[in-house]
């Protein structure tokens, strides 16, 4: 009985509620970003035919991030097809449907670092396959890719340290007022 009123004592107001989804939010963000920061690592590091042909062996590897399944599947079939909807797991349209419902529902400062930072990598990423198809030549390709992978790269520390430093203020207020609720 104990461990019931414990967890009711942690959704026991809205503000609670609000916060606990906040950082399971966060988490399943982080996790996100995570996969992308070493996708593009191993892109920053292309330098020959060689290296990209051992990175698209390990491509697979990859696919716990939603974006990179997507930026795959649209390399793959040279264009968009519905079937990127398909490989979408249902955890994952739950955690961008909270996602998309927090975005408008609270609108704060980090959100929208996030949001705008992902937008930036999504038109990068539109752009860079456009362009990539386009080469003459795989040290072309190579040389975009590899830009690609270090502006990217960039761009997801900078969301990563945006979401931890959230992760770690929504704790601190989570634990805040259940403690005030405490007392």
């Amino acid at each position: 009985m104990k461990i019931y009123n414990w967890i009711d004592h942690l959704f026991s107001t809205k503000e609670n509620r609000r916060k606990f989804l906040c950082l399971v939010l966060i988490v399943f963000w982080i996790w996100q970003n995570i996969w992308q920061i070493m996708v593009f690592f191993q892109l920053s590091k292309l330098t020959n035919y060689e290296s990209l042909l051992d990175f698209s062996n390990t491509m697979n590897l990859y696919t716990s991030s939603i974006l990179l399944r997507c930026i795959f599947n649209f390399i793959s079939h040279k264009g968009f097809t519905f079937k990127v909807f398909l490989n979408i797991s249902l955890w994952e349209y739950i955690g961008l449907f909270l996602s998309v419902i927090y975005l408008i529902s609270y609108k704060s400062k980090n959100t929208s670092i996030c949001v705008k930072s992902y937008i930036f990598m999504l038109i990068l990423s539109i752009l860079t396959v456009i362009i990539g198809f386009s080469q003459g030549s795989l040290s072309n390709v190579i040389l975009i890719l590899k830009g690609y992978g270090i502006i990217c790269l960039i761009v997801e520390c900078l969301i990563i340290v945006t979401l931890l430093k959230a992760f770690i203020t929504k704790i601190d207020d989570y634990v805040r007022n259940i403690c005030v609720h405490e007392v």
